[in-house]
């Protein structure tokens, strides 16, 4: 975090704090089915929990007009081009949005529903004439098998990547349907007319959820994205309200509140019990230990988070030194 000095006037910048590449996490709150993306300035991948650790699977990357997303943003645009950010300032959902020439728009916003990790992708146009934009989903496991006649891609276990993954990639409007691409991946494109906005998605099922594909087609995602985002503003809602002047930094209050709550896992006690147990990350360093998940409970106390800090340091307080995670 750097400071700008303009006529006097002192202002923070926390530009450094979304410098890409950018790694983000999105997860219900107590779940052991946590989604990294790693942001870049042309793609993004996603990564899920695997025997060792977390194995890129997937790649989504774009095409407008024909040319790579990183040829056709504007340096203009925040962020030379892009921008990453959480939803609403503070959540643990993702925005992306590249901004480029002619009023061509990009956005995807990725948040962890009850059954699904949802993908919205808004393509928009303010041009004079027409645009095309291609999304395009690619794994990045030699285990996947491609459907294109349903709109969705299989990425099969092995030893690195855990459970089977399925990805569907689906329009939401024009009735437009996805096409294979090389094998490992499914592509999507759309000629937009002036004016217009286009909408998609990209839904990974979590690997213990059984509903045929044939059914997703006609589910209501938008309110399922909308439910995702409910569910960590009724909890954020519940800590203590704070008001600064700098919004900013209010906002950073509550995102490290969302991050701690983030740093949980279902994991098993000595006793053989369920418990939710904080951890000190999302990643490779996720031992259920007695050390820093103390501080988070502590500092979920004091936020006004009693419940939550007590069911996060429950296990720890039994004295146990052997735990080992679920899943």
């Amino acid at each position: 975090m750097k400071t700008e000095q303009k006529s006097n006037e002192l202002k923070v910048d926390f530009s450094c704090t979304t410098a890409m590449p950018h790694r983000f996490t999105v997860a219900r709150p107590e779940s052991k089915d946590k989604t990294l993306i790693d942001v870049y300035r042309d793609m993004i991948h996603l990564s899920w929990p695997g025997i060792r650790g977390f194995a890129k699977e997937i790649s989504i990357m774009a095409e407008v007009d024909g040319s790579p997303l990183k040829e056709a943003v504007t340096a203009t645009f925040r962020n030379e081009g892009m921008s990453a950010m959480r939803c609403d300032g503070y959540l643990p959902v993702l925005v992306c949005t590249w901004g480029m020439h002619q009023g061509k728009r990009l956005t995807y916003e990725i948040a962890a529903g009850k059954h699904y990790v949802l993908c919205r992708i808004q393509a928009s146009n303010t041009d004079k004439k027409p645009h095309s934009f291609t999304i395009r989903c690619i794994s990045l496991n030699n285990h996947a098998k491609t459907q294109a006649a349903t709109g969705h891609l299989t990425v099969s276990d092995d030893a690195q990547s855990g459970p089977a993954r399925t990805l569907l990639l689906m329009d939401a409007g024009v009735g437009q349907s996805p096409t294979e691409y090389n094998d490992k991946g499914l592509e999507l494109t759309w000629t937009i007319e002036p004016g217009q906005t286009q909408t998609g998605w990209i839904v990974f099922p979590y690997p213990d959820n059984k509903t045929n594909v044939s059914a997703f087609r006609d589910k209501d995602w938008a309110e399922e994205f909308a439910d995702a985002k409910k569910e960590w503003h009724d909890l954020l809602d519940r800590a203590v309200h704070i008001k600064i002047p700098d919004s900013d930094i209010q906002k950073a209050f509550y995102a490290c509140l969302a991050d701690i709550l983030l740093m949980r896992d279902r994991v098993e006690g000595p006793d053989g019990k369920e418990y939710i147990a904080g951890q000190c990350g999302t990643d490779k360093y996720r031992f259920p230990n007695s050390h820093e998940p103390s501080f988070a409970a502590v500092a979920l106390d004091c936020s006004g988070l009693h419940h939550e800090a007590g069911k996060r340091f429950s296990m720890e307080s039994g004295g146990s030194a052997t735990r080992r995670a679920l899943g």
